[in-house]
C-alpha cells in the first residue's frame, strides 16, 4: 500500500468503532494505560468475529476475536496488520502513545 496514513487512519478509526457503543467503551478503556494484553482483548472485541467496508476509493475488512487483524486497501496494493504492528497502529491512532510510557515506566518499578 502506498503510503497513506490518513487513509489508514480513518479506516481503522472506522473498524475500532463500528459497533454500537465503541466509542463509550474506548473512553472508559482510555482512563488509564493499557497493556498489549489488554488491548489486544479490546480490539478483538470491538472488532467483532468480522466486517469491513468497500465504497469511496476505500476499502479495509477486519476480524476479532483471540488475534485481530485488519487489512486495508485495494486487492493489489494491501496493508495487512496483526500483532504488536496492529497494536501500535491502533495506539497511534488512538493517542495511547504516552498513557503507554507512563506505564512501562511503573512497570519497571
Amino acid at each position: 500500500m502506498k503510503d497513506n496514513s490518513a487513509l489508514l487512519d480513518k479506516a481503522l478509526l472506522g473498524a475500532l468503532h463500528s459497533m454500537a457503543g465503541a466509542k463509550e467503551r474506548w473512553a472508559k478503556r482510555l482512563k488509564a494505560p493499557v497493556n498489549d494484553a489488554e488491548l489486544a482483548e479490546a480490539v478483538g472485541y470491538e472488532f467483532g468475529s468480522m466486517g469491513g467496508f468497500m465504497g469511496a476509493g476505500m476499502a479495509y475488512d477486519y476480524r476479532g476475536g483471540q488475534n485481530p487483524a485488519f487489512s486495508v486497501g485495494l486487492t493489489s496494493d494491501r496493508l495487512q496488520l496483526k500483532g504488536k504492528p496492529l497494536l501500535a497502529a491502533v495506539r497511534r491512532v488512538l493517542g495511547l502513545d504516552y498513557r503507554q510510557m507512563e506505564l512501562q515506566l511503573e512497570e519497571r518499578k
